[in-house]
């Protein structure tokens, strides 16, 4: 091979190198951007959603869109959520209704029977 044919490929090689490193970084960027809008912004909302039921906060709405595996995860954590705000309102009904049994026997008990 000729010099100058070597300096060519040479020239060629150091044109490339940079081109295709670029390509490659360019291509992770937008499998990242893709990735990032589709999966990992989802699963954040639901660890915050999943964190507010953890502190009892259950008056909000968990909301999907998607109809994959993430629209399905979100689905079942609003139906958890849903459920939960359910049970604590029977509770409280529960309570309420007891505190006022009690309330009624402990004056029936003070209160002296009257003949009839």
């Amino acid at each position: 091979m000729s010099i100058k044919f070597r300096l060519v490929l040479s020239y060629i090689a150091m044109l490339l190198v940079p081109i295709v490193l670029t390509i490659i970084v360019g291509i992770f960027a937008g499998a990242y951007y893709i990735v990032a809008g589709s999966i990992i912004k989802p699963l954040n909302k639901l660890k915050d959603s999943a964190n507010k039921i953890r502190e009892g906060e259950l008056d909000f709405e968990i909301k999907f869109n998607a109809k994959d595996e993430i629209g399905e995860l979100s689905y079942a954590f609003e139906e958890m959520r849903k459920r939960l705000k359910n049970s604590i309102g029977i509770q409280v009904q529960y309570e309420e209704n007891r505190k006022e049994l009690f309330s009624n026997i402990s004056h029936d008990l003070k209160t002296p029977i009257t003949t009839i």
